[in-house]
């Protein structure tokens, strides 16, 4: 369990039954892919999702923190318990400052710059 901002928040698996249970029009779960090699965790409060991050092998495939949660350290959370797991990439999109930001707060540094794509190593 996590406690920040004396919210009690539960880690759960990134799974198929989770992201099912979670999955909701105003969240990226929509989106959200599993397969044999996909880990991560997600984060929920009283039944209600607070963020995620799926990792396949050392890179970072998706990671979010829900709109109502931001700005509250649950991305540094998610990126910190990513990285002890041994990931040490991820892909972003060249506008999204404040993903690359967070990103670059916890030693990721652009590797190739391709289109709108940054790819981002450790």
């Amino acid at each position: 369990m996590i406690v920040l901002r004396n919210k009690k928040i539960i880690e759960i698996p990134y799974n198929q039954a989770n992201i099912d249970k979670y999955k909701s029009s105003d969240n990226l779960l929509r989106h959200a892919r599993v397969n044999k090699k996909t880990g991560g965790i997600m984060l929920v409060e009283r039944n209600r999702l607070v963020g995620y991050c799926g990792w396949e092998g050392n890179c970072i495939i998706a990671l979010e923190v829900c709109k109502d949660y931001r700005g509250n350290g649950y991305g540094d959370k998610l990126i910190e318990r990513a990285i002890n797991s041994g990931c040490t990439r991820l892909t972003v999109n060249r506008n999204n400052i404040i993903a690359i930001n967070l990103y670059k707060k916890h030693g990721f540094r652009p590797s190739t710059i391709i289109g709108n794509r940054i790819d981002m190593e450790l």
